[in-house]
C-alpha cells in the first residue's frame, strides 16, 4: 500500500515538474511579442473572422494578400476566432489558444495512457516524451494549426481503443467523424489512423481479420460521409472544400518543392525523437540489469500498433517534395505513448525506489518550476521576440493611420510575408504587391527616403521608413 501511495504521489509530482519545464521553455518565445510567419497568418484570419471580415468558408488575410484565404481548410482558425470574439483582439490571444490546446492534448495523453494501461500511475511518461520533442515546444510557441488538429488525432485514437474494447460501433464511428474534423482543421496528414484495425488485428488477434477489414470501412465512411454530406447540402463548404485541395494539395505536389530529398522527413523525425529515444536507451541500459519487473503483453503490443501508426503518418509524406517538419506534428503523442509503453516496466522499477522526502523534494521543484514559468512569461510583456523591425513600423501604423487603409510597398518588400502578416494581423491594412493600386503611404527603404521631402517621412527606422506619397519626387 505504501509504494503504491509512493508511486501515486511521485507520478503527480512528476507531471508537475514535466509541466512546469515545458513552461519554463515556451514563456519567452510564446509571451514575447513576435511569431513565426504561419502563426501570425492563422491569427490574422482568425481575428478577422471574429470581426466580420470574411466569414467560415471565405476566410480573409487582405485585401491584397489571400482575399480569400483557402490555403487552409477552416475548423481550427474558426475556433480560434471565437477566442478573439472572446477576449478580444490582444496578440495574447492567439497565444493563451496555443496553450489551451496544448493543455487538452495533454489531458487527453493522460486519458489513453490509462486507457493502454488499464492504471492512473506513470502518466507523466508519455508527457516526458511528449515535450520532449522541439517540434512540440515550438509549434505551440507559434499558433501552428496542427495543435488544434493533433486534439481530434488524439482524440479519434482514444475512441479507437474504447472501441477496441468494447466492440461498440459508435466509438468507431465517432473516431471517424473526429478524423474528418482534423482534415478539416489541416488537411489530410491524420488519416494514418485508418491504419489502427488492420495494426490492431495484426498484433493482437482479438477479432478475425474479416471484422478488422469491416471496421476500417465503418471508419473510412464516418470519416468521408461528412464530407459527401458537405457536397450535397452545404455548396459554399464544398466549394471552399475543393479550393484548399486545388491549391494547397494538387498545386504543392506538382509545383512546389523544398526539399532536395523525399528522404528529408524521415531525417526530420529522427532529429526531433532524438533526445526522446537516446532517454530511452539510457534508462533501458541503466535498469535492465537489475531487477526490472516483467513487461504486460499487452502494452507491448500496443506500443508496436503505435509505432506502426506513426511510421504510417510520416511514410505517407515522401511522395512529395513539399516537406516541413510540421506536416507530422499529429504523430508525436503516438510515438511519446508507445516509447512510454516499452520503457514502463522499467520507469515503475525506478519510481518504487523513491523515497517519501525525494517525493516532496520532486513537488517542491514542480511548484518552483511552475512560478518560473509564470515569472518569464510575465517580463515578456510587451517584449518583442523576433520580427522587431516589421513589428515596430506595423505599431506606429497602428496607432498613427485609419485602420483598413491600403499602404503601398517598395519593391523589395511587395514578397516580405511577415510584413503582410503582420499589416494584417494589427489593424487590417492592406500592402499593395502591384503597382496600379492607387495608395496615400508607402512603406520605403530606409535608404532610399532622400527622395522624399523631409515632411513626408512620418516613419524611419534602420531598415523601414514610412511616407507621404502627394509630394513624391523622383529625381
Amino acid at each position: 500500500m505504501r509504494i503504491n501511495n509512493v508511486v501515486d504521489q511521485a507520478d503527480k509530482a512528476l507531471t508537475g515538474l514535466i509541466l512546469g519545464l515545458f513552461g519554463c521553455i515556451v514563456a519567452v518565445p510564446l509571451f514575447s511579442d513576435g511569431m513565426f510567419l504561419d502563426g501570425v497568418i492563422y491569427a490574422a484570419v482568425s481575428n478577422n473572422m471574429a470581426l466580420g471580415i470574411g466569414h467560415f468558408w471565405e476566410p480573409h488575410l487582405s485585401n491584397t494578400l489571400f482575399d480569400s484565404f483557402y490555403e487552409h481548410p477552416p475548423l481550427a482558425m474558426g475556433l480560434e476566432s471565437l477566442w478573439f470574439k472572446l477576449f478580444g483582439s490582444s496578440i495574447y490571444v492567439e497565444r493563451f489558444y496555443s496553450l489551451a490546446c496544448f493543455f487538452i492534448n495533454v489531458r487527453i495523453i493522460v486519458e489513453i495512457w490509462r486507457e493502454l494501461t488499464n492504471d492512473k500511475s506513470l502518466s507523466f511518461l508519455p508527457l516526458l516524451f511528449f515535450i520532449l520533442i522541439p517540434d512540440i515546444q515550438w509549434s505551440f510557441s507559434n499558433n501552428l494549426l496542427e495543435n488544434t488538429m493533433m486534439i481530434f488525432c488524439c482524440l479519434s485514437f482514444y475512441f479507437l481503443i474504447k472501441h477496441l474494447k468494447t466492440a461498440r460501433i459508435a466509438f468507431l464511428v465517432l473516431s471517424g467523424f473526429l478524423l474528418y474534423l482534423s482534415i478539416l482543421s489541416k488537411g489530410f496528414v491524420g488519416l494514418y489512423l485508418w491504419g489502427f484495425p488492420i495494426f490492431s488485428w495484426f498484433f493482437l488477434r482479438n477479432s478475425s481479420f474479416i471484422r478488422s477489414i469491416q471496421n476500417t470501412f465503418i471508419l473510412l465512411c464516418s470519416t468521408l460521409l461528412p464530407l459527401l454530406i458537405l457536397y450535397l447540402f452545404l455548396p459554399l463548404g464544398w466549394e471552399s472544400f475543393i479550393s484548399y485541395i486545388e491549391e494547397q494539395v494538387v498545386n504543392s505536389l506538382q509545383n512546389v518543392q523544398t526539399v532536395n530529398s523525399r528522404f528529408e522527413i524521415i531525417y526530420i523525425f529522427l532529429y526531433q525523437i532524438a533526445i526522446a529515444t537516446s532517454l530511452s536507451i539510457v534508462i533501458w541500459l541503466f535498469v535492465r540489469r537489475k531487477a526490472a519487473p516483467p513487461s504486460q503483453p499487452e502494452e507491448k503490443k500496443y506500443g508496436y500498433i503505435l509505432l506502426c501508426l506513426v511510421a504510417g503518418g510520416v511514410l505517407p509524406i515522401l511522395i512529395s517534395l513539399k516537406q516541413r517538419g510540421f506536416y507530422i506534428l499529429t504523430v508525436y503523442p503516438f510515438y511519446s505513448l508507445a516509447m512510454a509503453l516499452l520503457l514502463k516496466p522499467y520507469i515503475k522499477f525506478l519510481v518504487q525506489k523513491l523515497r517519501l522526502k525525494t517525493v516532496q523534494n520532486l513537488k517542491i521543484g514542480a511548484y518552483a518550476l511552475g512560478g518560473l514559468a509564470l515569472v518569464l512569461s510575465a517580463i515578456q510583456f510587451k517584449k518583442i521576440g523576433r520580427d522587431k523591425s516589421e513589428l515596430e513600423l506595423i505599431y506606429f501604423i497602428q496607432e498613427n493611420l485609419p485602420k483598413g487603409i491600403t499602404i503601398d510597398l517598395a519593391n523589395e518588400f511587395k514578397e516580405n510575408w511577415s510584413l503582410h502578416a503582420y499589416a494584417a494581423r494589427h489593424g487590417q491594412f492592406n500592402l499593395i504587391r502591384s503597382s496600379p493600386t492607387q495608395a496615400e503611404y508607402k512603406i520605403e527603404n530606409a535608404n532610399q527616403i532622400e527622395r522624399y521631402a523631409e515632411s513626408d517621412v512620418l516613419y524611419q527606422s534602420d531598415k523601414y521608413a514610412l511616407v507621404k506619397k502627394e509630394t513624391f519626387n523622383p529625381n
